[in-house]
């Protein structure tokens, strides 16, 4: 996979503060590397590392024993089986936010739908559709969990 060595950004720099979380089938391919350098340029601005996973059963694996603050950047594919996958009460086994990646309005419906039923907390969910929104989502995203982290 040429993209896998570049994804996992900041493992061997453990002053990174929280992590963001992608899940989606393609993160390692080249389709998705544009993406995937606005993903790694957004994370590096805000202090932050990239994990990628292709599926949501790696992401499963990894989150149940986060040890820092994570944002989940997926797909409508991915997001339900990641959801049920972070269930677990710790906080620091749940993102602090999910950012949920829609191809078209249709999708984007379903989406909402979805996350208009969820129990959790709706807020910190969020549905981007292009690449400029994702990249303004992500950025504000971002931004929140430091000023909390910061306080504490």
């Amino acid at each position: 996979h040429f993209m896998e060595a570049k994804c996992d950004t900041g493992t061997r720099r453990e002053s990174q503060s929280w992590v963001l979380a992608w899940c989606h089938e393609g993160c390692f391919k080249p389709p998705c590397a544009e993406l995937h350098t606005q993903l790694r340029e957004c994370v590096k601005e805000f202090g932050g590392s990239l994990k990628c996973f292709r599926k949501a059963k790696q992401f499963a694996v990894w989150s149940a024993q986060a040890t820092k603050p994570y944002v989940l950047f997926t797909d409508w594919r991915e997001v339900k089986q990641c959801v049920a996958a972070t269930s677990d009460p710790r906080p620091m086994n749940r993102a602090v936010s999910t950012i949920i990646h829609c191809l078209d309005d249709k999708q984007q419906r379903r989406v909402q739908l979805w996350v208009d039923n969820l129990t959790e907390p709706k807020d910190t969910v969020h549905i981007v559709q292009d690449a400029t929104s994702l990249k303004l989502e992500v950025q504000r995203v971002l931004q929140r969990p430091f000023r909390l982290h910061d306080v504490l």
